[in-house]
């Protein structure tokens, strides 16, 4: 895998960034160590880090999970906003009772709650739905986050 591509993520030049990405998903399993790799290094440029965690999402593969779920950690909000993302595309049940300390933490970022309510109902609506009912007596924070997402659930439910 060309080291190129993956510095290409955070290329100045849209089109090269668009090229990267797009060349990254069609490589497939051959992609995965790298963007794993880049995602959990602190010292690569962020731009390639939110964007390989984006990137592994869509990969659909489980060897994933645990990179992702160590950036959920990162001090940079996109990059826990992104592999928040990612996880809940993956559906990996392994990273529910992770992302569900995500959602109560009252220190999180309520952008981020939002985004791990989403991928909360990803992973296994069943077991998430009473979670987000519960948080609707919680933090206010907590409470828009939760009330969005099950009203954004209701809407799925109506036009099906």
């Amino acid at each position: 895998m060309s080291h190129d591509l993956i510095e290409n993520l955070a290329a100045p030049d849209l089109w090269a960034r668009i090229a990267a990405s797009a060349a990254l998903r069609d490589a497939g399993e051959s992609a995965l160590e790298p963007l794993c790799a880049i995602v959990t290094d602190a010292n690569a440029p962020f731009e390639c880090r939110w964007r390989a965690a984006l990137l592994l999402g869509e990969a659909g593969d489980a060897r994933a999970v645990q990179p992702l779920l160590r950036a959920r950690h990162d001090a940079a909000l996109d990059l826990r906003q992104s592999a928040i993302w990612a996880l809940g595309c993956l559906g990996d049940a392994t990273a529910f009772a992770a992302l569900v300390d995500v959602f109560t933490d009252p220190a999180e970022e309520e952008q981020l709650r939002f985004i791990t309510a989403a991928a909360l109902t990803n992973i296994d609506a069943e077991r998430a739905i009473p979670l987000l009912r519960a948080a609707l007596d919680g933090k206010e924070a907590q409470q828009r986050a939760a009330h969005a997402w099950l009203a954004t659930l209701a809407n799925r439910e109506r036009s099906t």
